[in-house]
């Protein structure tokens, strides 16, 4: 987000709509903490954050559409996963936005992000570390299957 704002803006300022994955999901939580924690040294950007309850993709494109009539200066969408940044892409072009008119990112990797790159809506998509949360189980099994304690 920093160097998509710094690139768009010619400074780290803006106005960014984070589109959130369900608020009962603590992968939802985890991304929200981490990316307002990083984005409070930049005191000139705005977050907006809304859930796209139970993680609907329809959810997140009204979201969207309705976040560009309210705050049609935002410069930034960030999904919590790809294929809520599907829908946006759908209303952004039911509003007459074309690819590169309002930034995009998500996070999970998925292949749907990708093609959204390739047709020039995403700008970024951050990859799930998987095979770090598959490494750390097989670093521990032998306690989870014991049902020891795991310090950190």
């Amino acid at each position: 987000a920093e160097k998509l704002l710094k690139a768009k803006n010619g400074a780290v300022k803006g106005k960014i709509l984070q589109v959130l994955g369900d608020p009962g999901d603590p992968y939802t939580l985890d991304i929200q903490k981490g990316f307002e924690e990083k984005m409070k040294a930049f005191p000139d950007v705005k977050i907006i954050s809304l859930p796209a309850m139970q993680w609907e993709a329809s959810n997140a494109g009204t979201i969207v559409a309705d976040q560009m009539l309210a705050n049609p200066d935002i410069d930034l969408i960030f999904s919590h996963a790809a294929h809520l940044s599907v829908a946006g892409v759908a209303s952004l072009e039911a509003a007459g936005k074309k690819p590169g008119d309002v930034m995009m990112m998500s996070s999970n990797g998925a292949p749907v992000g990708l093609d959204l790159i390739r047709k020039g809506w995403l700008n970024v998509e951050v990859e799930q570390p998987l095979y770090a949360q598959a490494a750390a189980i097989a670093m521990f099994m032998d306690k989870i299957v014991k049902k020891e304690e795991i310090k950190p």
